[in-house]
């Protein structure tokens, strides 16, 4: 994704907050999930649209960030869910976990690469000043809650 298209994508109303990175430049941010893998529908149509959600997602996290000549943040999503998949997708089940890339071109110190991984089973997160499990949300909102976990776990990570 080219630095205009970034910028783009943030004038579409992505709020930012805090970044919580140290001062690494971006020029691309790319993420691919290989959905191919996934033989239950109702888990392809769960993460069918995790690519832009989750690049969408880490470009407004870094948007003090961005730059046209930078380094590339590149994030393979190669894991969905934890369990047996021979069984029924459920939301309690859904996870990600893949690798994570910085590549800097013009400043080999800046390389790193790493797994992360999340599961909504556990998370927790506060509704109107109560704690719920995200897995007792609707199955949009622990989507939206575990991406945007994910995204920020990149970032934080990102030296």
């Amino acid at each position: 994704m080219t630095l205009r298209m970034l910028m783009a994508a943030g004038a579409f109303g992505l709020t930012s907050s805090p970044v919580l990175a140290s001062d690494i430049m971006f020029s691309e941010v790319d993420v691919t999930a290989v959905l191919t893998a996934i033989q239950d529908p109702q888990a392809v149509e769960f993460w069918t649209s995790l690519e832009d959600d989750l690049e969408s997602t880490l470009l407004a996290l870094l948007s003090d960030q961005l730059v046209d000549d930078g380094a590339r943040l590149v994030v393979d999503i190669t894991e969905f869910m934890t369990g047996d998949v021979s069984v029924p997708f459920s939301v309690e089940d859904a996870a990600l976990g893949g690798r994570v890339h910085v590549i800097d071109p013009g400043d080999q110190g800046n390389f790193e690469s790493y797994e992360l991984k999340l599961r909504i089973a556990g998370m927790t997160t506060t509704l109107d000043g109560a704690q719920i499990a995200v897995s007792q949300m609707q199955p949009e909102d622990a989507y939206d809650r575990l991406v945007a976990a994910y995204g920020e776990s990149v970032v934080d990570r990102v030296d």
